[in-house]
């Protein structure tokens, strides 16, 4: 996976510098992403089973935190479940 990672860092560091997908060096990056699909789409699907156990950890047993420590998985667990309504794109949501 830090292969996708560092492919997507790198292609958004070359977009922010103004490249597009017609210079090579940004053409040469897209062209791996196929075959990183599979491994981006399994983490994905990871994060939203992870983001639901998290909520359901915090229904059943947030009442056994700490204030900081019940404030801090619910932080967690909003944001991430936020930045995959971005990914699914569903209507309302953006990264901030």
């Amino acid at each position: 996976m830090m292969a996708a990672i560092e492919t997507l860092k790198q292609i958004a560091a070359l977009d922010r510098q103004g490249l597009t997908a017609l210079d090579e060096s940004m053409l040469d990056l897209l062209a791996t992403l196929p075959a990183l699909v599979p491994d981006i789409l399994k983490t994905l699907d990871l994060a939203s089973d992870a983001q639901a156990s998290l909520e359901n950890v915090l229904c059943h047993l947030g009442n056994r935190m700490t204030a900081a420590d019940l404030r801090a998985r619910d932080i967690v667990a909003t944001e991430l479940l936020q930045s995959l309504q971005v990914l699914s794109g569903q209507p309302g949501s953006r990264l901030h």
